[in-house]
């Protein structure tokens, strides 16, 4: 059965959100941040605390403002704010300083760049029930993962690759001649380069969803909405322990989430800073490829999910990739070569 128009505008969210998963939070930033910060004791631990930080800030935020945004016609408003703050502070994520002494400031935006995607994607998640049919939300969901790693993860990452590789070869005496004109350019304008690219690319392929998808559900508006809010939140948590499966879910997802952007985010600077093989000349010449790989690959098994959502639960396939998600993060420690990684 093919998707509708609404059902594509929510699929293409995916793939103009996908490319700030790739660029700032799993791959792009994170090789900057290994790069301006190598050598440096305790610069990995910080990242992961700003990591956490981030993590925390949302998952305090996320039950007060869902609660409000229950009320019909709010969910869009709390999306576009988080969306405006992501995109604004992505583009100034390209203005870091190119003293290196200042590296510390290329972090504010960052911090506040990932606090706006964190919560853009806390109500996109929510609009599926909007977009879509409650027998189709599986299929719609790993259609969009699919078609955000296989576009919105992969075109960029080769714009990147471009960027970061191709050009800064083509200097001579630190200028690249194109079309006529001669500016200064090295790896670092490169990442500036990647960093706008992010912002127009959210933004532009956002569009379809922000235009066709609207709120479907909720309940009517009222008077003192922010109190009345906190007081639903608040019967929400008394009554959550009677809905058993509820209650399991949300306590399991809390703990295995966190592992997994743990990973996302960590991988790379992992990969900078302590693998034998890689050094920081050769980083990202080594890196990028293998990265552009993933995409590829995750496109496919996106895809192959979406055919086995149809033949196995969903709970079943969770606990299936759950399970190798373990096997692999255990498996850290061992990795002294680039191949391992």
């Amino acid at each position: 059965m093919a998707f509708n128009k609404k059902e594509w505008s929510y699929i293409f969210y995916d793939w103009a959100e996908s490319c700030f998963t790739v660029i700032v939070q799993a791959f792009i930033f994170p090789m900057l941040y290994g790069l301006l910060t190598r050598g440096m004791t305790g610069a990995e631990s910080l990242f992961g605390f700003l990591v956490s930080f981030v993590s925390l800030s949302v998952a305090v935020l996320s039950p007060i403002l869902g609660t409000v945004a229950d009320y019909r016609g709010y969910k869009k408003t709390f999306f576009m704010v988080f969306f405006v703050i992501g995109i604004v502070f992505t583009f100034l994520l390209g203005l870091y300083p190119a003293d290196p002494a200042l590296w510390w400031m290329v972090l504010i935006p960052y911090v506040l760049a990932s606090i706006g995607y964190a919560g853009t994607n806390v109500f996109y998640d929510s609009f599926i029930v909007d977009a879509t049919t409650d027998e189709n939300m599986d299929r719609v969901s790993t259609t969009g993962y699919a078609f955000g790693y296989i576009g919105g993860s992969t075109i960029p990452l080769i714009v990147s690759i471009v960027l970061l590789q191709v050009l800064p070869g083509m200097t001579v005496g630190g200028r690249l001649s194109l079309f006529g004109l001669s500016f200064p350019y090295d790896v670092y304008t490169g990442f500036r380069l990647t960093f706008f690219m992010t912002a127009v690319w959210w933004l532009v392929f956002a569009l379809p969803f922000i235009k066709n998808v609207k709120q479907v559900y909720g309940i009517e508006p009222e008077s003192s909405p922010l109190a009345n809010a906190f007081k639903r939140l608040g019967r929400t948590f008394s009554n959550i322990r009677a809905y058993k499966v509820v209650f399991l879910f949300l306590a399991a997802y809390f703990l295995y989430i966190d592992g997994v952007h743990t990973v996302i985010a960590m991988a790379v600077p992992f990969a900078v800073n302590a693998i034998e093989a890689v050094t920081p000349e050769n980083a990202t010449a080594t890196l990028l490829p293998i990265l552009l790989a993933i995409q590829v690959v995750a496109f496919f098994f996106s895809l192959l999910f979406s055919w086995l959502s149809k033949r196995f639960r969903t709970r079943t396939l969770l606990f299936v990739t759950i399970a190798v998600y373990c096997v692999i993060a255990d498996s850290a420690p061992f990795v002294t070569q680039i191949f391992h990684f």
